[in-house]
Formats: C-alpha cells, sequence, structure tokens
C-alpha cells in the first residue's frame, strides 16, 4: 500500500456497514489479529482502536503500557500498545494503535477511530450501506449542485475533523464525532443561547451521573427548549447556493455541556462551538471525508433521511406546530423527510458578542 502514495495507481475497498439509527451508531466488521468483531465508526475516535476488555481478550498487543484516557472532565486508566493487523474487506493494515478500556462496558462497545485511514478518502454511503476507503489516483472531483456542499475541515494527529460554521449568527466552529448520538454546544455558547430566551426555555442543572470516558461528575448541563441552529457555511464554500438552499446543510442542538470541546481545543488553534454527532451525518444520503485533501463533503440533504426529529406530513404546518417554537428570527422548513431552521427573511437574525463559542 505504501508505495501508491507516488504512482498514479487508484486503490479502493468498499464493505458493508450496518447503521443502527435508533441508537445512533454505525458498525463495520472487521478483524483485529485474525479475530472478528464489530467497530463503531468514530470520527471523534482519533488514530486508534478503542476495545473493552471483553474483546481484546484474546488480543496480544505489542508494546503494551498503562496510560490515560481523557475524558470531559477526567481520565480513566488504559492499556495501550498496538495491534498487529487490522483487517477490512481485502484491506490490511499493520500495527495500529489500539487502546483497552478496562471498565464495564457492552461488548459491542468498540470503536474504529477514522483517522487510522489518514491517507485515504473515507466514503460512507448511507443508501449503499456501505463504507469505502480509497487511496492513491486522483480525488474525485467535489460536487457543486444544489444537494452537495464541500467544506475544507482542519485536522491534527489524534484531534477531531473541525470545521467552520455559524451558531448564534455568529462564526464559530465545530467538530465531527459519529460516535456521539448527539449534537452538544459548548456551555459558553448554550449560554449565549439561554441569554436570548426567556427562563422558561431553558433548564440548568448538574450531572452527577458517569456518561462517558473519566468522570463526569460535576458536569454543567444547559438543556434549551427552542432548538439552537448550527450550519455550515454554505456562502463561503458554494456561493451558487441560494441562502435556504444552504441551510440545507444545517442542524439543531438543544443541549450544552460543560467540557465538550475541552479535549479537542488542546488539539487546535480555534476553541470549539459545537459537537456535531451522528445525526446529523444521517441527515445525507452521502458523506465523504477525504483526509489526504482535508474536505468534507455531504450530498443530497434531501434524501429520505431525518434532518429533524419529525417526519413529514402532507400538513406540513401541524407537523411543524409539533416542533415547537423556532429559534428567534428563524423559521421551520421541510427538507426531505425532516425539517431545518431557515432564517426569516423579513426579520433580523439576533446577534450575538461573538467569543468563539468558548
Amino acid at each position: 500500500m505504501e508505495k501508491l502514495d507516488g504512482t498514479p495507481a487508484s486503490f479502493s475497498v468498499t464493505i458493508p456497514m450496518e447503521i443502527d439509527r435508533r441508537n445512533k451508531r454505525l458498525f463495520v466488521l472487521a478483524q483485529i489479529d485474525s479475530h472478528p468483531i464489530h467497530l463503531i465508526i468514530d470520527t471523534g475516535g482519533g488514530p486508534m482502536i478503542a476495545l473493552n476488555d471483553a474483546a481484546a481478550k484474546s488480543l496480544h498487543l505489542q508494546s503494551q503500557f498503562r496510560n490515560s484516557f481523557g475524558g470531559l472532565k477526567s481520565g480513566e486508566t488504559v492499556t495501550e500498545g498496538f495491534a498487529h493487523t487490522l483487517t477490512l474487506g481485502n484491506l490490511t493494515l499493520q500495527t495500529i494503535n489500539t487502546v483497552v478500556r478496562h471498565s464495564a462496558l457492552p461488548f459491542y462497545d468498540c470503536t474504529l477511530g477514522t483517522q487510522v485511514f489518514e491517507r485515504y478518502r473515507v466514503t460512507l454511503d448511507f443508501d449503499a450501506k456501505t463504507m469505502t476507503l480509497s487511496r492513491g489516483g486522483m480525488p474525485a472531483a467535489s460536487p457543486t449542485g444544489k444537494s452537495s456542499l464541500s467544506v475544507p475541515f482542519q485536522d491534527n494527529p489524534g484531534a477531531y475533523i473541525s470545521f467552520p460554521v455559524h451558531i448564534l449568527s455568529q462564526p464559530s466552529w465545530a467538530v465531527l464525532d459519529s460516535g456521539s448520538d448527539g449534537s452538544l454546544l459548548s456551555i459558553s455558547m448554550a449560554k449565549l443561547a439561554a441569554a436570548q430566551l426567556p427562563p422558561t426555555d431553558f433548564v440548568s442543572s448538574n450531572l452527577d451521573r458517569k456518561t462517558g470516558i473519566g468522570s463526569d461528575e460535576g458536569l454543567t448541563t444547559i438543556n434549551l427548549r427552542v432548538p439552537v441552529p448550527v450550519s455550515l457555511d454554505a456562502a463561503q464554500n458554494a456561493p451558487h447556493l441560494p441562502v435556504e438552499d444552504g441551510f440545507k446543510f444545517s442542524t439543531t442542538s438543544q443541549f450544552g455541556v460543560s467540557g465538550a470541546g475541552d479535549e479537542v481545543e488542546s488539539f487546535l488553534s480555534h476553541p470549539v462551538g459545537a459537537e456535531l454527532g451522528l445525526p446529523f451525518l444521517l441527515q445525507f444520503r452521502r458523506v465523504i471525508i477525504d483526509y489526504p485533501n482535508h474536505i468534507l463533503t455531504l450530498q443530497d440533504p434531501e434524501h429520505g433521511a431525518e434532518v429533524y426529529m419529525f417526519e413529514r406530513s402532507i400538513d406540513d404546518a401541524k407537523v411543524a406546530s409539533k416542533l415547537g417554537k423556532p429559534w428567534p428570527g428563524y423559521h421551520w422548513r421541510p427538507v426531505g423527510d425532516g425539517w431545518v431552521e431557515v432564517p426569516d427573511k423579513a426579520a433580523a437574525v439576533p446577534v450575538t458578542a461573538a467569543d468563539g463559542g468558548r
């Protein structure tokens, strides 16, 4: 495979992908040192595989050592080392960074960080239910139609994919985390949102239970009853799109949590205002993460997947009423089988003091 770097030859492998829409998970069947295992596709997993004790029981990692695996508030002790091989279809990669978590987790809760493929173009095709890894040759031209959007992203070794967005009508950055079952705002961005709403439209609380890596006790959370629009910068990256068409490439978040983005920001040169989870990706027919060229492409958001939690109806007004009130200065618009928030043409969108979402 290394020889392909210096030649125009191309290589690709396509493997089946399981989409669990109910639990918001993507799976692929892989082999680690010839042992079959289901792995969650995790764009926030960095350049590694994370396993639990049960899945790692038959493996003998090379160069094992104890380490701390970071979380929202602290970390947990893990065993880190290298698996001999990772096999996906007819592609075999060697010497893969592997972390074994010793906390009690379901057997299936093992993740495949997509930066394992940092020299590949990763295509997640939700129609065909496949993941394709391509390397070498010339990359496909980025689509330019109104149903596709390509945006540049930044990534550093061990860090998330990050790209520019607008939150609360101000520029910010978001990270892409397909291993998450929802989208989170940074606590400061959630506070900015709450400041624009009446007290009855948000609830602040402290989280006193473990929800992820490390000890999450003491987390501050803000639950917003009015969805906050998060939109990719379509005007900059696709100026041919009308404003409302550009907002097809958007999502919402109603939950802010302290620590969201903190571990990512240590790798990046900018603050993070939101972490976008798998539901954001499932809005689209196809997602291409071109690691070598640092381009994220989203295709066909009008496809029949959920853009928001309610499906289309013959009576759009009735469904829109179920969504509740949109963000001030926005209205609900149907896209495919779902809904997005689009700025009102006749109303000025509220502008907040920019602090980058920190």
